[in-house]
């Protein structure tokens, strides 16, 4: 039967009836029916709203408005769901996005690959030593390691074992985040060993030091907290290896259409198991989930078309994501039939590249390893042939831990493969580590953001993965003639590059920008023209942005909000935080007073907008805009949809009693970060019921609408949350 053809209807089970790869042969059928009977009344792992979540984030990395960090182990073990196991493989997650976010200004989704991965694929079904032969080790799942007849035989047992460890990592995961260990604010707990003097260590900390800097004055100037706008989310994915066990854990959730995989966030199917025809599309073919798909050297064109027919035939955004894996110095052989394939039937997809399983290779004594240095090359080639596709790389998948390991060659602590018996650990495919010395994998992301080491990347991850618009180009040939980049930019520019975290191929532009009219030789020299462009693009973005996300909102609404942001005042906080007062060209009369007018820096950040625009186009703007928008449309959305029950009792307590409201803390609870209070209100001797809030305005807001209930002053349905 054949997916391409039949009609057949989709059942969890339904995949049982076509060819399957890559599964475990179970001695005792009775013993495995009853562990996956028992396996299919335990509860779900996952939800299908934090399904549904993920699946939209992916569709925003797919149109460049995200970055998906897919990352973990190659295969977990179960004696590693240990305390610091867990906690060191989540640092690795949330140090590498924090990075990431850094240098490419956009929001990362953190993918796992943890919670789940205890299967994978093998080349062989039996392995043989010194003459014995035994079945392949499968992953923690299925059998163990040891080489014996016991742990090699599959144990149908282990199915439960490793959904409770599973459940057991993602419930210890889901705690810390919600106890405050992914705050922003806090990014030392995350710190890993690096290197005390390595030159990563210090770039690290110098950017930790500017983020968290960043927040606490937007918080200071804003009088509010941005806690709840910078949450951290993490999700899961393993490779859906073992149907039985995927099928146990598929589930018709109540008022949702469709069947979801609750086992894990995000499944994707192998490159050894993704057959046309065979249980595996089969399977996927009828499950919700975002699904990954491995393609490599074998992968055509004939077939992608025909996979992406099966496996999204509404083309669905956000429900594949194509994970290309073809190994340095053939990514251009391959990709390029890929791409116009996609292009051509207009899927909507997010591409990601792992640069880890096309460089596996074997030592001379039999050891599996990868080379550092071509994990980089992979990933350069892939992200400068996606940008002349005219297509957009928008994630990476790596298999990395955060154990001290010896297991893949080259990168800057120059391990060579002698070195990889020091602390080779893992029981199937080789990781990039991040504890011994300058970090490998940490290597490739500071490399990704503008490293010198990799001077073609054009200064950060946006720049390299966007696509240039027409309008770049036909500015930069225009002013190759008329206006060139100085072969040695002055140190303002370098500087101010820096600090925005873009490369300029037009560096004039950016001179123009940051030269205030008392700096310039003349007027049109300075970045009057600029400001005026760049007002126009920040407009219209800040307009494209409201007008998707509040398509119930009146023009005058819409109006206010878009005003509020589109200011000189949130323009020079957003100077200020980028830290431009340092690179400002000005005359020496506008700073008589040892300061820059904050005129002066809104002028500036709106100069950039327009230079950052005319260097390569709208999109590389929309992105150095996007999440500084964000935050400002979050925050006035609130106030324009929130009423403001202290005002309003204020008004009722002087109208009707001659009175003023008096409030005060009556409680404290959680830690010194993350605080919450309760508050209490009284109107002369008489008091009203307390209100809880996670900081003093929201508790008092609460506390004053309390009263107005009880007042009269409001209907049950106006009142507070609780």
């Amino acid at each position: 039967m054949n997916p391409l053809t039949a009609q057949h209807p989709w059942t969890p089970d339904s995949w049982t009836r076509f060819p399957a790869a890559q599964q475990p042969v179970y001695p005792n059928q009775t013993e495995i029916q009853d562990a996956l009977a028992r396996l299919n009344q335990l509860p779900p792992l996952v939800t299908s709203w934090e399904i549904e979540k993920l699946k939209g984030h992916l569709a925003e990395a797919a149109e460049g408005r995200a970055f998906l960090l897919q990352a973990g182990d190659c295969s977990e073990s179960l004696e590693d769901c240990q305390t610091d196991s867990i906690v060191r493989n989540l640092k690795v997650l949330m140090q590498m996005s924090f990075v990431l976010i850094h240098g490419a200004m956009k929001r990362v989704v953190r993918v796992g690959r943890i919670a789940g991965q205890y299967a994978k694929p093998r080349s062989s079904d039996t392995e043989t030593r010194d003459g014995v032969t035994l079945p392949v080790y499968r992953g923690d799942l299925v059998n163990r390691c040891g080489f014996t007849p016991a742990d090699r035989t599959p144990n149908p047992e282990l199915l439960l074992r490793g959904y409770e460890r599973a459940a057991l990592t993602l419930n210890f995961i889901r705690s810390l985040i919600a106890g405050g260990f992914a705050d922003l604010h806090h990014p030392e707990n995350w710190e890993l060993d690096f290197g005390v003097d390595s030159p990563r260590a210090r770039q690290y900390r110098q950017m930790v030091e500017s983020i968290t800097q960043s927040l606490r004055f937007m918080e200071a100037v804003l009088d509010t907290s941005i806690r709840e706008s910078y949450g951290v989310e993490v999700f899961t994915s393993h490779e859906g290896l073992h149907l039985s066990y995927e099928q146990a854990q598929t589930r018709h959730v109540p008022r949702r259409t469709g069947w979801y995989n609750l086992s894990t966030h995000m499944p994707w199917i192998g490159y050894r198991t993704a057959e046309l025809g065979g249980a595996h599309l089969e399977y996927f073919r009828g499950i919700e989930n975002p699904i990954g798909i491995k393609l490599g050297p074998n992968t055509t064109a004939d077939y992608l078309t025909d996979l992406l027919r099966v496996l999204n035939p509404a083309n669905e955004a956000g429900r594949i994501t194509l994970i290309h894996r073809f190994g340095a110095g053939r990514v251009r052989q391959y990709l390029p039939p890929l791409v116009e394939t996609v292009q051509r039937l207009g899927a909507r997809v997010l591409w990601s590249c792992d640069p880890m399983h096309g460089n596996t290779y074997s030592t001379s004594s039999g050891v599996k390893t990868r080379d550092f240095e071509r994990i980089v090359d992979e990933l350069v080639e892939s992200i400068d042939l996606h940008r002349e596709l005219n297509s957009r790389l928008g994630g990476v998948h790596l298999e990395v831990t955060g154990d001290n390991v010896t297991e893949c060659v080259g990168g800057s602590g120059r391990l060579a493969e002698p070195d990889l018996d020091r602390a080779y650990k893992s029981a199937v495919d080789p990781r990039l580590n991040y504890d011994q010395g300058p970090t490998p994998e940490g290597e490739v992301l500071f490399l990704l953001i503008g490293s010198s080491a990799l001077s073609r990347f054009v200064g950060n991850l946006l720049h390299l993965m966007q696509s240039r618009s027409t309008s770049g180009h036909l500015h930069r040939s225009m002013a190759s003639d008329s206006t060139p980049s100085p072969p040695n930019p002055p140190q303002s520019v370098t500087r101010c590059e820096e600090l925005i975290g873009y490369r300029f191929a037009d560096k004039a532009l950016l001179n123009e920008a940051i030269t205030h009219a008392s700096g310039a030789n003349t007027r049109l020299r300075s970045n009057e023209r600029l400001e005026f462009l760049g007002d126009s693009i920040l407009g219209f973005l800040v307009c494209e942005a409201l007008f998707k996300q509040f398509p119930d909102w009146l023009e005058g609404d819409l109006t206010r909000v878009k005003s509020s942001i589109v200011s000189r005042q949130t323009c020079s906080l957003w100077a200020e935080q980028l830290r431009l007062r340092e690179v400002l060209i000005v005359g020496k009369g506008v700073t008589a007073n040892g300061d820059v007018p904050t005129s002066l820096m809104a002028d500036a950040f709106e100069s950039i907008v327009a230079a950052i625009y005319l260097d390569a186009g709208l999109e590389p703007v929309r992105v150095f805009l996007e999440a500084r928008i964000q935050v400002e449309i979050d925050r006035l959305a609130r106030r324009n949809s929130e009423k403001n029950f202290k005002s309003m009792l204020q008004q009722y307590a002087q109208r009707e009693e001659g009175l003023a409201p008096v409030y005060a803390v009556v409680q404290e609870s959680g830690p010194d970060h993350d605080k919450s209070f309760c508050i209490a209100v009284k109107l002369g001797e008489r008091s009203f019921s307390n209100a809880w809030g996670k900081n003093k305005k929201e508790a008092e807001q609460r506390a004053a609408g309390n009263a107005l209930l009880e007042l009269g002053q409001l209907l049950p349905e106006e009142a507070p949350d609780a």
